[in-house]
């Protein structure tokens, strides 16, 4: 990969999946392994847990119905049956929003702990993975996000979506347009919170959900645009004396650093062309924070 020695990026995996998924091999293939942290999120273990406990719940209700309706009177065992199916429509409900809070709150630990253990300088992350990077509290690094599922977070949580690219030095984010999964209009919305010309990029390729017909060599293009552009806003944002960015993430050679020096003086020039799909660069219409 031309110009990314020091390329050092953080993968954070999707829901139902872990550490050896499809995109992380690809993603290893594509860059190299040595270049690739992918911490595992625990996100499966806490669903396969919250379902292990939802079942052992429903056997010991129905138990419980069974024997009063065999050693009460029927109107009891109604009684209970009742009481039982509504305990299991509550516990459904308000368990698996807690289940999906701690799972979010614990996959952010673990990563901003990772990214600190390696001073990762780029974040890939994958439908799940994107809530997580949106979430954590590290210095901003460029990304590029696949299939973001944010909204999807929100809509489940019923809360307020307060998810934006505030802050981020570059972002390109990848979405399918036969998505069935997360509505491309999320990853739209999305970039609209981008800040200033040039800063991000939407790239809406002919896939599902899934993304399953994404290329190595594809997946190298967009990483190396996220580091190259990246690394250029991050210099810029720190010679302005921003503090949510970290410069020493990146080696720097003369040249880099002449170059970032003129970039501040100099318009942007915008965004490459996509090779593929349709490519949208963002001028932003908003701000927040997460």
């Amino acid at each position: 990969m031309a110009g990314g020695h020091d390329l050092r990026v953080l993968f954070l995996h999707d829901l139902d999946s872990a550490p050896g998924s499809e995109k992380q091999r690809l993603l290893e293939k594509a860059i190299g392994k040595q270049r690739v942290k992918a911490p595992n999120l625990k996100t499966r273990q806490t669903i396969m847990l919250f379902v292990l406990i939802f079942l052992v719940l429903t056997v010991c209700l129905l138990s419980t119905v069974i024997a009063a309706a065999v050693l009460a009177k029927w109107y009891i065992g109604m009684c209970v049956f009742i009481a039982s199916a509504a305990l299991l429509l509550l516990a459904y409900w308000f368990g698996g929003k807690a289940a999906t809070r701690y799972m979010w709150q614990k996959a952010v630990r673990i990563a901003e702990k990772k990214f600190k253990e390696q001073r990762s300088n780029v974040i890939v992350a994958t439908s799940f993975g994107s809530v997580v990077a949106l979430s954590m509290d590290v210095p901003k690094v460029p990304m590029l996000l696949l299939s973001p599922a944010h909204e999807q977070y929100c809509r489940f949580m019923r809360l307020r979506n307060g998810f934006t690219l505030h802050g981020i030095p570059y972002v390109v984010i990848v979405h399918g347009s036969g998505d069935k999964t997360v509505p491309l209009d999320d990853s739209i919305r999305l970039l609209e919170t981008a800040d200033g010309p040039g800063r991000s990029r939407l790239e809406v390729i002919n896939d599902t959900h899934a993304l399953k017909s994404v290329k190595p060599e594809e997946l190298r293009q967009w990483v190396e645009e996220v580091y190259t552009q990246g690394k250029q806003q991050v210099k810029i944002l720190a010679d302005s004396g921003a503090k949510n960015v970290d410069a020493s993430l990146y080696e720097w050679g003369d040249q880099e650093t002449d170059a970032g020096k003129a970039a501040k003086h100099e318009p942007e020039n915008g965004d490459e062309g996509s090779s593929r799909g349709t490519s949208a660069t963002q001028e932003p219409t908003g701000t927040g924070s997460v």
